[in-house]
């Protein structure tokens, strides 16, 4: 059975414990969960009195709770790009959301991320996981000729501001698509 790593990009990122030889109880899951306009204190979890988190609290507890975690940049597709790659989104050419390819050209920013790139979820793949990616992708703009979440070592995926021709979701499909994924790769 292979451990999974899930992204729910709006909301998750998972992997599936690697059947590769690695004893199962030192491969966790990884469920990376990326919410756009959240802050630390937002969850209940954290100290929010006003918003409860149930679920998410449960998972901060049963898992590893990050204190100390910074982004590269506060907008989408670079702050995608960092968690990506690992490396600063400016090395890709990209610095906000990317958009049209006449708003990209105008701040000579890329339309999609070079899928060429060592990316966390071929790494997570190279060891033995099965990778997903749920909810918002914004990795590229609407073209065509760009690449699909496969070529950046995506198994299965469900996403909305991606390529033409992408798997598509909504945002209230997202949780069933991601949910999915993970029962079928459970043990």
């Amino acid at each position: 059975m292979k451990q999974i790593a899930v992204i729910f990009a709006l909301l998750l990122s998972v992997g599936i414990r690697p059947s590769n030889g690695i004893a199962h109880e030192r491969t966790p899951n990884i469920l990376f969960i990326l919410a756009d306009d959240w802050g630390w204190g937002d969850l209940s979890w954290h100290g929010n009195n006003v918003v409860r988190t149930p679920q998410l609290d449960r998972l901060a507890n049963e898992g590893i709770d990050f204190h100390q975690f910074n982004v590269l940049n506060p907008v989408c597709s670079p702050s995608r790009t960092a968690f990506m790659t690992g490396l600063f989104p400016a090395r890709f050419s990209i610095h906000e959301a990317i958009s049209s390819a006449s708003k990209n050209l105008a701040i000579n920013q890329a339309d999609w991320l070079d899928s060429s790139a060592t990316m966390l979820p071929r790494l997570l793949k190279e060891a033995g996981y099965a990778t997903g990616h749920f909810g918002k992708w914004h990795l590229c703009g609407p073209f065509s000729d760009a690449p699909l979440p496969p070529a950046y070592g995506i198994d299965e995926y469900a996403i909305w501001t991606g390529p033409k021709g992408a798997k598509e979701t909504d945002f209230h499909n997202v949780y069933d698509d991601g949910i999915a994924f993970m029962k079928k790769h459970q043990d």
